[in-house]
């Protein structure tokens, strides 16, 4: 679609394996696909049934102490958060962050008192937990194969929204009582991934200056998103 309105032309080849050539058909066949990836399957015996087990135990919320980050949620968090929503494409609600962020103060104090609800209840709507899938071609792959594309779920922003208002608290929390490893700088506020290049390549530079070896192990996970 992006494509097209671009006025760049769009050409999609069939997928191969399909039980027949219609859109459903070729929708079908990467849904199950993508199925496929993120199974269970790909888990351990012993794994599954461990998830299972801790799955089924009842979160306890209850606390003797006054907790900061279980209290209910501000305007001002509300605020913060919203502003930093960039665009986003809706889920199926086809609510967007920019209704969200310009909404009358009275109807703001309406969605807090809803998030507020389900923070405390422990309950979101069931609406919350559909997707639309689409599927993306991954550059350079094949766009007759299944495994050439990347689904993107495109959910509600108005749980996305307030997933961020959470995150915000739960992120100072931890930011706050240093309770991150000092090495982890992606997904962090003044830091990022370029730190980690910066630091190996001052101890290979050492190694050299010193005529010993550096030695690096990385690892590269197969579809490390879909399989988690």
């Amino acid at each position: 679609m992006v494509g097209r309105i671009a006025g760049k032309q769009v050409h999609t080849l069939p997928l191969v394996n399909t039980q027949g050539d219609t859109l459903e058909d070729q929708a079908n066949f990467l849904g199950a696909h993508f199925e496929r990836v993120s199974s269970s399957s790909h888990y351990t015996d012993t794994f599954q049934k461990y998830r299972t087990r801790i799955e089924k135990q009842k979160l306890e919320h209850k606390s003797t102490r006054y907790e900061a980050y279980n209290q209910a949620f501000s305007l001002a968090e509300l605020r913060t958060s919203l502003n930093s929503c960039s665009t986003s494409a809706p889920g199926s609600d086809r609510v967007v962050y920019e209704m969200l962020k310009n909404l009358p103060a009275e109807t703001r104090k309406t969605l807090l008192c809803l998030y507020n609800a389900i923070w405390f209840s422990g309950t979101i709507p069931t609406s919350w937990k559909e997707a639309i899938i689409i599927p993306i071609l991954k550059e350079g792959k094949d766009p007759s194969l299944a495994s050439g594309y990347r689904a993107i779920a495109l959910t509600s922003c108005l749980c996305k929204a307030f997933e961020k208002v959470i995150n915000c608290r739960l992120v100072d929390f931890l930011e706050t009582n240093n309770l991150l490893d000092p090495f982890q700088c992606g997904f962090r506020e003044s830091r990022s991934t370029t730190d980690h290049l910066v630091r190996i390549e001052a101890q290979i530079r050492d190694a050299f200056v010193h005529e010993q070896y550096c030695l690096s192990v990385f690892l590269d996970i197969e579809k490390a998103y879909d399989t988690t």
